[in-house]
């Protein structure tokens, strides 16, 4: 199953218009002022330009600093992105037996040690499912998947970019702050995520 749908409609879900506070008075002359149906992408892409963001709302407008991106909302969002994200790299490079070729023999191994306990608790699941999100960075590195989305220049990159994911995605599931200790990290997933689900748009 191809997850990129999933991933637009997901995120028209969301808008910018959803967070922040309503403003006291007009935006400052020059500012720029977003739509209120403009994406979270777009949100997080001004906000890295200049804070805060103005957003047009009915009867006025609402101001968005980066604080006001550490919420549940946001937190909703990048971690069903992130998810997506690690569920297309299963589509894409799980489809055939090869991925064994590009994983480390250690990973391997341990993916087997994961499949044997599971299975011993009752539940069937082949080695593929028992991958953890850095196998599945470390294949989008060797087949130059991150680099293709990303359009990253080296692996160095790719591999930098896989780790900073990691950590994201574990800290969104431990309740973790994410927009201060991450935002080079949600940036590049708000500058890229057009190359997986460009239909979002």
């Amino acid at each position: 199953m191809d997850h990129r749908a999933d991933i637009a409609a997901f995120r028209s879900s969301f808008h910018a218009g959803q967070f922040g506070r309503p403003a006291e008075g007009p935006p400052p002359a020059g500012s720029v002022v977003l739509a209120a149906g403009a994406t979270v992408s777009d949100l997080v892409l001004a906000l890295d330009r200049a804070e805060p963001a103005w957003v047009a709302v009915a009867g006025g407008h609402r101001q968005v600093a980066r604080a006001d991106l550490d919420c549940l909302l946001l937190r909703a969002w990048l971690f069903g992105i992130v998810t997506a994200i690690e569920r297309q790299i299963r589509v894409d490079l799980l489809a055939g037996a090869h991925w064994r070729e590009l994983l480390s023999p250690e990973r391997l191994e341990k993916a087997r040690t994961v499949k044997t306990e599971r299975a011993r608790r009752g539940q069937a699941v082949d080695t593929m499912a028992c991958l953890q999100f850095g196998d599945l960075g470390q294949l989008a590195v060797r087949a130059s998947w991150w680099q293709r989305l990303f359009g990253l220049g080296s692996n160095r990159q790719a591999k930098e970019l896989t780790k900073q994911l990691e950590v994201l995605r574990n800290d969104l599931a431990h309740g973790q702050e994410v927009v201060a200790a991450h935002w080079t990290t949600l940036v590049a997933i708000a500058a890229n995520l057009d190359a997986l689900a460009p239909a979002a748009r």
